[in-house]
């Protein structure tokens, strides 16, 4: 139930301490407000666009490689790039100011690169702020001069949801602004707008609020509440504030809100800004093709405030299964409001998750084998002789080592859940015993809906049938909700396993490994107990690789940190200690390589994302020896006697093969360069 469906939100601008009219539109608050910030109408609509050719990176800042009288309306025919003619044409952005590069040049590889550049005069000297975002890297010049850049990491929003923000003071006058933009595996789109600064200084006492008032009857009936589309920073309700469901998470709804907070009769959600931050609410509204920009305050309000009873409340995520062995399988899933949760299993076994939304669950005892269904129930509540309601069911197998078991290897989906979806089909046909998901999973792991939407709603029944090994992908960026939903062995992101006679070990790669760090005292410890004839170890981030993440720097190792770290300390602990073999994601597409001594690197990316074209003319990486830039899955079939491996296309046919036996499994000993 909606219940602040027949309400409005009402907004309000108290300037130095006077109190203020409510408005429905924001705008109308602040019209005449001296010194604030308005869409600037010269912002150019057409741009001239040069291009494409394919850059490899690094990628670091360029100067601007055009140089024209902004005043003149002639633009050069084509400029040269890297000894290649780019020519030149007109472009406008689409009704919502994005322009869509792909479109015109068809899909761009990543690195593909293009040139915007456009012109747009002041009257007079004026402050302007330009708000960009681009799939992934772009760099701005105004006037030949460098604005900002996200070379380094990337854009990290979607496309229209945060903007990078750059300032500058400009002269009256004609000014040239461009940019070079290069293509990532979400597309080749660039969208821009700029606001200014109108002249007068503010009031210095300035608070902006936004309301809305309800009413609600016996709130007694409702167990908990969800606040849709309500951004980052979620109103008070009734002057409490409310608790973000996981830390570091970007939600678009808020879910698990007690509803002991709603009071009988009127009720109001609030949320206020003062001061500097009132201001910068200002500047906020003034956008048109973004959420927000740069640090700018983030003013989404909720649209619905959804009311739960207990018999209303479903299961949102999963179930997960977890690590599992010969005798324990762990589950994980999540509810849409507060509930407990029941686990029932075959043979009597009983076990209750408290009222909450995040729910995970270990059970034991089982033979190596054994097929096991289960059930999850919603908990009885107070009236405990009542059976509660059925919310799925599933069955599963636990490992069994003796008779040998396959593990299923994907990695990096994102962002392409379609494609994913399609990947995962094909594997399943192959009825894997485990799952060993290399990272990536969604496009940002830090935003709460992607894990439904581009992950765990796409394939539920492989997920909530067969167990799962995970780790961590730049594009998990982090993410809490990941250990909650892939319950590890160790309960964190870094776990090892024993099953049979391989140990199964996960690292996330981008923490620290330099010697002396405490990641470094684990691996190194944990591959010094592992005792068994086979070690495999998981890490996102591949030691070499022959593609564009596989760039080197002057001193001949890998220019990203994760990369570079797995060559200088992962890679030496996985020589040291015999390591069988390591399976990477990161760069998509699939590539073996096979060190002096015998430990095998394999690159299994393949799970959705666009592929990456190894580099022409650059061998940065000699060990490859079978390198295939296509979607795939892999399969490891593992029996006592030795451990067979063979990526897969989406069509079944085999693309590359490899086996180990126990007295090859382990490397001889060898001194490796790093670099």
């Amino acid at each position: 139930m909606n219940l602040i469906k027949n309400s409005a939100w009402e907004y309000q601008l108290i300037r130095g301490g006077a109190s203020g009219e409510w408005f429905a539109d924001p705008l109308d608050c602040c019209r005449d407000l001296p010194g604030a910030w308005r869409q600037f109408s010269g912002w150019p609509v057409s741009w001239r666009l040069y291009g494409k050719f394919v850059a490899h990176g690094p990628w670091t800042m360029e100067p601007c490689l055009l140089e024209v009288d902004p005043a003149s309306s002639d633009w050069p025919e084509s400029i040269h790039v890297q000894n290649k003619e780019l020519p030149g044409r007109d472009v406008a952005p689409d009704a919502n100011g994005v322009l869509d590069l792909s479109r015109i040049f068809g899909d761009g590889v990543a690195g593909s690169a293009a040139y915007v550049f456009g012109r747009f005069h002041l009257d007079e000297a004026r402050r302007l702020s330009i708000h960009a975002g681009a799939d992934w890297w772009m760099q701005w010049w105004m006037d030949g001069r460098p604005l900002g850049d996200t070379l380094q990491k990337g854009n990290h929003f979607q496309l229209q949801d945060v903007a990078h923000l750059y300032s500058v003071s400009l002269d009256p006058g004609w000014h040239l602004v461009g940019a070079r933009i290069l293509a990532g595996s979400t597309g080749w789109r660039v969208v821009s707008e700029a606001t200014v600064k109108e002249k007068g200084t503010p009031p210095e006492r300035l608070r902006f609020s936004a309301r809305r008032l309800f009413e609600v009857t016996d709130p007694e009936r409702f167990t908990s509440l969800t606040l849709v589309n309500a951004g980052d920073h979620p109103p008070q309700l009734n002057g409490r504030s409310l608790a973000r469901p996981l830390a570091d998470m970007r939600y678009r709804d808020w879910s698990g809100i007690p509803a002991k907070l709603l009071r009988n009769g009127a009720n109001r959600l609030t949320r206020e800004w003062a001061g500097k931050k009132a201001f910068d609410v200002l500047h906020t509204l003034a956008l048109r093709r973004f959420c927000r920009s740069g640090e700018l305050p983030d003013i989404q309000l909720p649209s619905d405030l959804t009311a739960f009873r207990a018999e209303d409340v479903t299961l949102q995520t999963g179930p997960v299964l977890g690590w599992a062995d010969e005798h324990t399988f762990t589950l994980a899933c999540r509810t849409t409001g507060i509930l407990p949760v029941v686990l029932e299993v075959e043979g009597g076994i009983r076990v209750e998750s408290p009222p909450g939304v995040l729910h995970g669950f270990s059970v034991g005892d089982f033979r190596p084998g054994q097929k096991i269904g289960y059930r999850l129930r919603a908990g009885e509540g107070p009236a405990r002789n009542v059976e509660g309601r059925e919310l799925v069911q599933g069955r599963l197998r636990t490992i069994s080592p003796e008779s040998g078991y396959t593990v299923g290897v994907v990695g990096d989906p994102s962002p392409s859940p379609e494609r994913f979806e399609r990947v995962m089909a094909a594997l399943a046909d192959q009825r894997p015993d485990i799952l060993l998901l290399l990272g990536d999973l969604t496009s940002n792991g830090r935003e709460d809906c992607r894990w439904d939407s581009e992950c765990f709603g796409r394939v539920p029944d492989l997920f909530r049938t067969t167990p799962t090994l995970a780790v961590r992908g730049n594009h998990e960026d982090d993410s809490v909700l990941f250990d909650h939903l892939f319950l590890s062995p160790s309960g964190t992101p870094n776990w090892a396993l024993t099953l049979g006679v391989a140990t199964w070990i996960g690292i996330d790669g981008a923490l620290d490994w330099a010697p002396e760090s405490e990641g470094h005292r684990w691996l190194d410890q944990t591959l010094k107990n592992a005792s068994t004839p086979f070690i495999f170890l998981a890490n996102h981030y591949p030691a070499y690789s022959s593609a564009g993440h596989g760039q080197l720097a002057a001193d001949g190792l890998p220019l990203e940190a994760a990369m570079r770290a797995c060559r200088q300390y992962i890679l030496p602990l996985a020589v040291q200690h015999r390591v069988t073999a390591m399976f990477h994601g990161h760069e998509h597409g699939y590539e073996r390589s096979e060190f002096p001594g015998g430990l095998t690197s394999i690159i299994s990316a393949g799970g959705g994302g666009r592929v990456y074209q190894p580099i022409e003319g650059k061998i940065q990486n000699p060990f490859s020896v079978c390198n295939v830039p296509a979607h795939h899955f892999g399969l490891l079939r593992v029996t006592p006697e030795e451990v067979r491996w063979e990526a897969l296309s989406l069509d079944g046919i085999s693309l590359d093969q490899s086996f180990w036996c126990p007295s090859s499994s382990s490397p001889k000993p060898c001194e490796l360069e790093v670099s």
